[in-house]
């Protein structure tokens, strides 16, 4: 744990503020776009009135109105579905402008290392926040919302590469892995609630200007780090980009020729899409159908923020011991069960097992494929983790890019029940698919107490007759020597008898 607060806490700080910043717009934005549409609301309103005031006068009663009342509920129902797009463009824009960011960001991280740009990404993070907390318009939310797509591309590939390279082993990579992907699961966990109550109670401006202040924090910690760094070697991180080592690199086209990887970023993209395409829609059919009260919207994600935390926290060495691509399979199966139950409940509390079950298995699949990424980095590109993990974050990009804007436009034609229904039956046709990650994994669990040379300046763990006295211990079979030993002792002692 200490080992994890000294190495991985500017990470997991990080991770924290960006799905912090990520969440608490879910709960916010709806009702907040709904204040804003002061025209539409106060032509309703009026024309609701000029109805009462006309029946009272005329001494009509309000039964001979249905069908102007039915007209003003098709209306409200219309000005619900044009809110839906509006959602759709606005949550969309953060992912868009990270899947051009994504390949950028994987190239730069080849050339100048993974501090810096974790340290820029912070910082843009504390500028989206002043940006949501004071914006009073369409454009500024949609102009913050395109930064943060910017400082979640610094901060995602960044922070997994960072911490890819710091823990070499299989296992101990994938249990920090896990930890800061469970960093994402708690302010996911955190930003739902947060943002619907403090909404509600205190006003839009409290959370964003909390996470403001962590994001300022944390970007000095890691400025402060970046200087420590550069003061005990005076090349800094230039000696980095000299380093022959560094150069080589793949591009996301040459890495989606590998079977591996391609199955990998399919399976990421997938899983995902069930919660990009909610985080719009759900609210909204909520309000439609349930109309629950506004920190209820908040509590709506916390079972799968739950779920999510515990998936990532707790099932990266269940996956390493059981074998990746099971795991992979179930939880996508899960995922795919739950979109399909999802849209029968009736009332909010029926949403929490199958939100549950959702978090629970989009976790699980992101605990076995990130570090399988990295192992596969490890032996086929270099120790690329800025390219592998850029193409893993433009998958979810992808999703969070083609979610909110399939989402927003399809509820209006098809409807959200059977919009969750397509993403559920995609899932489920497409697990046995992971079956040919079987072979990666078996290479994977057979080699995962393996060191791993450390891609830059840094020297492998193990040298000279060190690393040979390893590598014949598995080539050989382990402990064979001591196996003879004690069956020759105990045949003479039965000899001797």
């Amino acid at each position: 744990m200490v080992s994890f607060i000294s190495s991985t806490f500017g990470v997991f700080l990080s991770v924290l503020c960006d799905n912090l910043l990520l969440t608490v717009v879910v709960p916010i934005l709806p009702e907040l776009l709904r204040e804003k549409e002061i025209q539409n609301s106060h032509e309703l309103t009026t024309y609701k009135n000029h109805l009462t005031l006309r029946n009272s006068t005329d001494g009509i009663p309000a039964l001979t109105n249905s069908a102007d009342e039915s007209c003003l509920k098709q209306l409200f129902h219309l000005h619900m579905l044009n809110e839906n797009s509006q959602l759709g463009i606005l949550f969309s824009t953060k992912a868009i402008m990270q899947l051009v960011c994504n390949p950028l960001v994987g190239s730069l991280t080849s050339k100048i290392g993974y501090k810096i740009p974790l340290c820029i990404g912070n910082f843009i993070l504390f500028l989206c926040s002043l940006v949501f907390g004071f914006a009073d318009s369409y454009l500024l939310f949609l102009i913050g919302r395109s930064f943060h797509g910017l400082a979640s591309s610094l901060v995602a590939i960044s922070g997994m590469a960072l911490v890819a390279e710091l823990y070499p082993y299989d296992e101990d990579r994938t249990r920090f892995l896990g930890r800061v992907m469970g960093a994402a699961a708690l302010g996911v966990l955190i930003g739902y609630p947060f943002g619907g109550f403090f909404y509600a109670f205190v006003g839009k401006t409290m959370p964003f200007v909390t996470i403001a202040v962590l994001a300022l924090f944390n970007t000095g910690l890691h400025v402060s780090k970046i200087h420590i760094d550069w003061m005990r070697n005076s090349g800094g991180w230039k000696s980095r980009v000299n380093d022959a080592s560094v150069v080589p690199t793949s591009s996301c086209w040459r890495l989606l020729r590998d079977k591996s990887i391609l199955i990998i970023s399919i399976a990421i993209w997938l899983s995902t899409m069930a919660m990009a395409v909610l985080e719009p829609t759900l609210p909204v059919w909520l309000i439609d159908n349930i109309d629950p009260p506004k920190w209820q919207l908040g509590l709506v994600f916390v079972p799968d923020s739950l779920g999510y935390f515990t998936g990532t926290n707790f099932f990266g060495q269940v996956a390493l011991r059981l074998g990746r691509w099971k795991t992979s399979m179930l939880s996508m199966a899960a995922i795919g069960t739950a979109c399909l139950v999802l849209p029968m409940s009736k009332m909010v509390l029926q949403l929490a097992l199958p939100h549950f079950s959702l978090g629970l298995g989009l976790g699980i699949v992101d605990a076995s494929l990130m570090p399988l990424l990295a192992k596969i980095a490890d032996e086929s590109y270099h120790a690329g983790y800025g390219a592998v993990y850029a193409l893993a974050q433009t998958s979810v990009a992808l999703a969070y890019s083609l979610g909110p804007l399939i989402g927003g436009q399809l509820v209006p034609v098809i409807g959200f029940p059977d919009l969750m229904i397509s993403i559920g039956i995609m899932n489920l046709l497409f697990c046995p698919f992971l079956l040919f990650l079987h072979e990666t994994h078996s290479e994977t669990t057979n080699n995962s107490s393996l060191p791993i040379q450390e891609s830059g300046s840094q020297q492998p763990l193990l040298t000279g007759d060190m690393q040979m006295s390893v590598m014949n211990k598995f080539i050989q079979p382990p402990n064979s020597q001591e196996r003879i030993s004690l069956y020759q002792r105990f045949y003479d002692d039965i000899e001797w008898e």
